[in-house]
């Protein structure tokens, strides 16, 4: 779950339109609709509401803002897909979407939706507390959690303010006595922290700094594997100070890396260069599932050919070999197959963060997937097979 979270946030951690459809050529006809899934006062909100003129001027027509939340943009995204593919209709959301799936906040996934733009990254969240628990630094804090029944606001389950709260609870070890309490805006997540209806959040300075400079709130630290520095509230130390573990979820929410994806995205919307605007769309999805190859399948005649083979491999690189019922492997990287399975030659096994998410985009892609060879655990897909072979071996995903 840890990496599954951790991925989903290091290809969407920024507040971003989508739109269904966009051509190059394309003319809008009549008045845009920014369907934005939070409600009004939030980050979101005022990032939409602030580029809305400005795109009603560059495009030559009226742009409103229309505010539907619920279900973590999920309603405003259900609303979206349901509309003409014309561009008319763009959707306003954060990095929640990523985690529909999971979530089952919308039926749809962002592979079904089509980058438009990626206004800002949010830089600067970190763990806010209310002023009244007396708590003044992170050691503070991971004492009273651990040992105390708290409450923590999000802008909903799978919102880029619940992910890294709910995170560092798991971290900690203590999600039992959590109660995270849903709202539907990142400007409400912040302000229940204030007056005291919750103890905590992650939450960003965007959104709690005006609470915070009215005592009512204070940030112990921010999402990031670096101090942050903030002209108005000073350095904030990072949170892997206090929390080691929480280094590859922070240094994605904190990184510099995020921001240079954001500049490269804006000045390939500046130049029109909608080819580049793809490939880095592309290449943050990639990131965000996590392909990687963790292991080869050799096909053998038999039991004992499997275990030749397996022991071979160890002999060779020290590997242990371990007997299955239907294969053997040698350490993690050979699986040596008691009796020919798919492929000519074996199969690969590639992981990822999900196999449901990368299933559907690489068939937006235009690979196919036997439906026969699928895997479940519970109800979840857990590996599958392409149609097709490569150099004589299938490929399957399987999630890591």
């Amino acid at each position: 779950m840890k990496k599954l979270l951790a991925m989903i946030l290091a290809a969407m951690l920024v507040c971003s339109l989508t739109v269904a459809a966009a051509e190059e050529e394309w003319q809008p006809e009549g008045t845009i609709r920014i369907i934005l899934g939070f409600s009004a006062g939030g980050g979101i909100d005022v990032m939409c509401r602030t580029a809305a003129p400005a795109l009603g001027e560059y495009l030559g027509c009226d742009v409103i803002v229309e505010n539907m939340p619920g279900a973590s943009s999920g309603i405003a995204t259900d609303y979206v897909m349901d509309q003409p593919a014309d561009g008319m209709t763009i959707l306003g959301t954060s990095s929640s979407m990523c985690a529909f799936s999971t979530t089952e906040s919308s039926d749809y996934s962002y592979l079904q939706l089509d980058m438009l733009a990626m206004p800002f990254v949010v830089r600067n969240t970190g763990v806010v507390v209310n002023s009244k628990l007396g708590i003044d630094t992170m050691e503070e804090f991971i004492e009273y959690v651990t040992n105390n029944p708290t409450t923590a606001s999000t802008a909903g389950v799978g919102s880029m303010w619940h992910i890294p709260a709910a995170q560092l609870a798991a971290t900690l070890g203590c999600s039992d006595k959590v109660t995270f309490v849903p709202y539907d805006s990142g400007n409400k997540t912040a302000l229940a922290v204030a007056q005291g209806e919750v103890d905590w959040s992650a939450i960003d300075a965007i959104n709690a700094g005006e609470y915070m400079r009215q005592g009512l709130c204070k940030m112990l630290c921010v999402f990031s594997t670096e101090s942050y520095e903030d002209k108005e509230f000073g350095t904030m130390p990072p949170i892997t100070d206090y929390v080691p573990e929480m280094a590859d979820l922070a240094d994605i929410i904190g990184s510099d890396q995020a921001v240079e994806l954001i500049a490269m995205v804006k000045q390939a919307i500046a130049d029109k260069n909608f080819a580049k605007i793809t490939e880095i769309t592309r290449s943050a999805v990639q990131k965000m599932l996590g392909f990687e190859l963790l292991h080869v399948g050799v096909n053998c005649a038999d039991a004992d050919e499997a275990m030749k083979v397996a022991k071979r491999f160890g002999a060779i690189f020290g590997w242990p070999v371990k007997d299955g019922n239907s294969s053997t492997f040698s350490g993690t990287a050979v699986e040596c197959m008691k009796k020919p399975y798919l492929g000519k030659n074996g199969h690969i096994a590639i992981g990822t963060t999900s196999v449901l998410r990368a299933k559907a985009y690489l068939e937006s892609m235009g690979f196919e997937f036997d439906e026969s060879t699928a895997k479940y655990k519970g109800e979840k897909l857990n590996a599958i097979y392409l149609k097709e072979e490569i150099g004589g071996f299938a490929i399957h995903l399987v999630n890591k």
